[in-house]
């Protein structure tokens, strides 16, 4: 007798394709996304319907409507109004996903569970033979597809791949936790803390070193931390492009220039710019996606970026000797390009999406463990954000969905309190983000 196709099946497989997958190519995340969310909506569209998780979903549709709305003033209405359609597109397969997670019983919660564990364990070892081989698989990939005269820079190959792990391992510590094995748990978080190290993703790598302190804090005092860590990004969202506007001066870079890698450098420059630019339209912003275009971006800070740190072993050019821009393409931080593109309007419905994920973990009745672990990875996902990527670019989005929908699925595994009703289903009310 065949095996019935159910929604956790999806979200097992799901789960245990999305790291392997981020090894051989992150973008190709939302066809993951995709692949998963079209098959589940066949299934039961109805019961989808019930379970929506209607508080992420409004959001999602302000912001879309607010970047749509965007193209009335946006120095480039086409590329904002394409983006609304896009954003929506990967935001509607997020949803179908959310709301599968938020409708698991107890032994679908524990399937999809293996499936994100066993991912991890299989994307750790991939993640190491590359490393060993300088990126054999990856490089061959590159080059089958796209064509052998394709660049490939092994020291940057894998910047998306680490985010992606170090967002996704923390769903690796929600299954081991309420199973009581924190030893195996812990030995995961340090191999692919090790790996990362062997990379070159700074921001993977601090995004995993804040997630591991709130975990610890959490662990200590939950609601404390939480309370903490929202302030943090409340404050800092608000202010960040006057923070940005502020760093050119004083003589800070000249202080700290020559110990700095050109890189780093460079990112402070961009988000000076993005800064100033931001606050020349503080409400309505410059238009949805109007970071590409938006003018002055592709002044050469090249000389002013080699005279703080002359003895920089690129002479202050790219990985790919590109010239360092004011802004090449976005402001590689998500903050200052929603206030940049979205206005004042934007930054707030941002930070309300991220305040409603932590608010609600306190709420979920879970261990501080197990609590820990899931406002470490809302944690480690925002600070990366707010050091690298677009917030627009669609692997990324997809990444931040499917993390998204491991979390419903595995904030109330089952055997620790309230994991499961009478009926042995999750309760979807109390785990709406």
């Amino acid at each position: 007798m065949l095996l019935r196709l159910r929604p956790f099946h999806l979200l097992a497989f799901a789960g245990f394709v999305a790291l392997p997958l981020a090894v051989l190519g992150a973008k190709m995340m939302p066809i993951l996304l995709v692949g998963a969310a079209v098959p589940i909506a066949a299934l039961d569209w109805r019961a989808l319907v019930s379970r929506m998780p209607w508080g992420a979903a409004a959001i999602m549709a302000l912001l879309t409507a607010w970047g749509a709305l965007t193209a009335l003033w946006s120095i480039d209405p086409g590329r904002s109004l394409q983006l609304a359609a896009q954003v929506a597109g990967t935001g509607l397969a997020g949803l179908v996903l959310w709301s599968a997670a938020r409708g698991l019983d107890a032994w679908g919660a524990t399937v999809v569970g293996n499936g994100f564990l066993a991912g991890l364990l299989v994307g750790l070892c991939l993640l190491g033979f590359e490393i060993l081989t300088g990126g054999m698989l990856t490089e061959f990939l590159r080059h089958t597809l796209q064509g052998p005269d394709t660049l490939f820079v092994y020291t940057v190959a894998f910047n998306r791949t680490t985010s992606v792990f170090s967002i996704f391992v923390w769903l690796a510590v929600l299954v081991l936790v309420p199973r009581r094995k924190p030893l195996a748990a812990l030995a995961i978080v340090a191999a692919t803390f090790f790996l990362l190290t062997r990379l070159e993703n700074a921001s993977s790598v601090l995004g995993l070193a804040t997630g591991a302190v709130v975990f610890l804090a959490s662990s200590i005092n939950l609601k404390r931390t939480l309370r903490i860590v929202s302030v943090l990004i409340v404050m800092g969202g608000l202010a960040s492009p006057f923070l940005a506007t502020r760093i050119t001066e004083g003589g800070s870079l000249e202080l700290i220039g020559s110990h700095v890698p050109t890189s780093h450098l460079h990112r402070l420059f961009i988000w000076n710019f993005a800064g100033e630019r931001s606050l020349e339209r503080p409400f309505f912003g410059w238009g949805l996606d109007a970071s590409r275009v938006m003018p002055g971006r592709a002044t050469d800070m090249t000389v002013e970026i080699n005279a703080l740190n002359p003895g920089s072993d690129n002479h202050g050019q790219g990985v790919r000797n590109d010239a360092l821009q004011a802004m090449p393409l976005h402001p590689h931080n998500a903050m200052l390009q929603l206030w940049l593109e979205l206005g004042l309007p934007g930054a707030i419905m941002g930070l309300l999406g991220v305040l409603i994920a932590l608010g609600r973990i306190a709420g979920l009745g879970l261990s501080r463990r197990h609590a820990g672990a899931v406002a470490s990875l809302v944690v480690t996902a925002v600070v990366i954000a707010l050091l690298s990527y677009g917030i627009w670019q669609v692997w990324w989005m997809a990444t931040l969905w499917l993390a998204g929908m491991g979390l419903l699925a595995l904030a109330r595994a089952p055997g620790i309190p309230g994991a499961s009703d009478g009926a042995g289903r999750s309760g979807p009310d109390t785990t709406s983000p």
